[in-house]
């Protein structure tokens, strides 16, 4: 059983992702502190506010820019504003629809009500109900999805928030302890290795060399890594618009890498399976 999570996710391997947790219920059924970043903060919430795995996919795939809240995921001109007010509203409106939560609910409020523990990552160490007690879900989540090609940065009570991923696409330096609790942490963070995606711009072809750069940050942290409970979620990366059956299949390949790391199988190596099965099947 594990006490912690320390989870990074990017885009729409974010389904690829939630399919790795539900394969991981039973061992995570007691888990309190929850260290999220990037699109894992958007999990975070989710669980915060008592969904399951299952309505998790479902909310998320209302999310119609979540391919591209990822390191350099949009660079056209004035998207990012387009990006942030979308993540806004799907926030608050899925937050006020619960009786016991308002977006003015506070990550104090938050773990009394709960006893989840979000730390969420920034890129001033991690946002937690005892560092920052009085800050909202809301905004804490924000900071969090700051990136390069996202959005430039967010604002609490006038203190700047920017990319976390910039400095290090994992910082398990800004993983939290409480006294009482077992240091039992799950690590997961996903990884892709383009090598199909269209490019109908000169933005297409930069963001792309953007994106593989940062996957081969997150793969050289995996490769060094010593840990025995490490997942490294193995996807393939798009920017399209996701589709039903997308997200099916992402899931189910998430379950497949629970799967995996239950029979204590390397999921290192994964990567080039994936690609050679779906240049087989084309």
């Amino acid at each position: 059983m594990y006490t912690n999570v320390f989870l990074v996710s990017d885009g729409c391997l974010t389904f690829d992702i939630l399919g790795t947790l539900q394969g991981m219920d039973k061992q995570l059924s007691r888990a309190i502190i929850w260290n999220c970043g990037g699109t894992g903060s958007l999990i975070i919430f989710l669980k915060c506010l008592g969904f399951t795995w299952e309505q998790m996919v479902s909310k998320l795939s209302l999310l119609k820019c979540l391919p591209n809240i990822i390191y350099g995921g949009c660079l056209e001109p004035g998207v990012s504003l387009d990006i942030k007010m979308e993540i806004v509203t799907w926030l608050t409106d899925i937050i006020n629809n619960k009786k016991l939560f308002s977006e003015d609910t506070t990550l104090k409020e938050i773990y009394k009500l709960t006893r989840i523990f979000p730390n969420i990552l920034t890129s001033k160490g991690s946002i937690n109900p005892k560092s920052h007690p009085d800050v909202t879900l809301v905004d804490s989540v924000l900071t969090s999805m700051c990136n390069f090609g996202v959005y430039d940065k967010h604002i609490i009570d006038g203190e700047e928030y920017t990319s976390f991923s910039k400095y290090n696409p994992f910082p398990l330096e800004s993983q939290v302890i409480l006294e009482n609790i077992p240091q039992e942490t799950l690590y997961l963070v996903n990884y892709s290795k383009l090598f199909n995606n269209e490019v109908y711009s000169v933005f297409d072809g930069i963001e792309n060399r953007l994106v593989q750069e940062y996957f081969d940050r997150i793969y050289k942290i995996a490769n060094n890594n010593t840990k025995t409970n490490f997942i490294l979620v193995n996807g393939i990366f798009s920017k399209e618009e996701i589709t039903d059956y997308d997200v099916e299949h992402r899931v189910e390949n998430g379950k497949s890498h629970s799967n995996m790391f239950l029979n204590n199988e390397s999921t290192l190596k994964n990567m080039e399976t994936i690609i050679n099965k779906i240049k087989n099947q084309s």
